[in-house]
């Protein structure tokens, strides 16, 4: 009980010193002291720009009538159009046929005098046989007339000196021949080959570093023969314009 009075006390205490303060300033107490000013807000502004960021890698650039474009994203692939009506038939194309040949190509020739001529074609002018001129007795080559398998031999009477001959076809050595005669009597030397030729390939003998035994009298003989074997299979040629 003595707690509960002493309470009420106090408050009525405190409720008289409120009333009197009011209708008696001199009663008034000492203002307190201001309070410590708080911290500052925010003035709103907008904060520090942050740091540069890295340089892009360039765009591809297309050159158009001399202006540098960058080209667009690609766009949908659009329907497949419409098969327009065929075309008008060109004319018939060229045709080129090697002439099929059924006949015989060959020769038969011989020398004359011995002892020929070194660092050019041997020319063989006696004529057995040569009847579609394949060889020629002016030049002492052969040319074939068709293109095919041909072949060739000869046969050469060596007289007092060494022989040495080489085959030649367009120019380059196909084969030597060589015969040393060291007893100055009459020898025999021959050769032969078997080539594949195209139609004007040349085909002759020749003197080799002046070793130019090779003979021919009454009673020797120095020939050369050639003849087709095979002609090639025919060669079509087809273009269109």
């Amino acid at each position: 009980m003595a707690q509960v009075a002493l309470l009420y006390l106090c408050a009525l205490v405190n409720i008289i010193s409120v009333y009197s303060a009011a209708d008696n300033p001199c009663l008034a107490g000492i203002p307190g002291m201001p309070g410590s000013q708080g911290l500052p807000g925010r003035d709103g502004r907008d904060g520090a720009y942050g740091p540069k960021g890295e340089k892009g890698d360039p765009g591809q650039k297309i050159h158009f009538c001399g202006r540098a474009f960058y080209p667009a994203e690609r766009g949908p692939r659009g329907e497949r159009g419409l098969i327009g009506p065929p075309g008008k038939v060109g004319p018939p194309g060229s045709f080129i046929q090697q002439e099929q040949f059924t006949g015989v190509v060959g020769f038969h020739v011989g020398l004359k005098d011995g002892f020929p001529t070194p660092g050019s074609p041997i020319i063989f002018p006696h004529v057995w046989y040569n009847d579609q001129e394949a060889y020629s007795t002016e030049s002492g080559k052969f040319t074939a007339p068709l293109s095919g398998l041909y072949f060739f031999t000869y046969h050469i009477t060596v007289f007092k000196t060494d022989m040495w001959v080489t085959l030649r076809k367009n120019s380059n050595i196909i084969q030597y021949t060589y015969n040393s005669n060291d007893f100055s009597k009459s020898l025999h030397a021959s050769g032969s080959s078997l080539l594949k030729l195209n139609k004007g390939d040349q085909i002759w003998l020749q003197v080799h570093e002046n070793r130019n035994g090779l003979y021919a009298d009454n009673d020797d003989d120095t020939t050369f023969t050639g003849f087709l074997l095979q002609q090639l299979p025919l060669v079509f040629h087809c273009s269109v314009w």
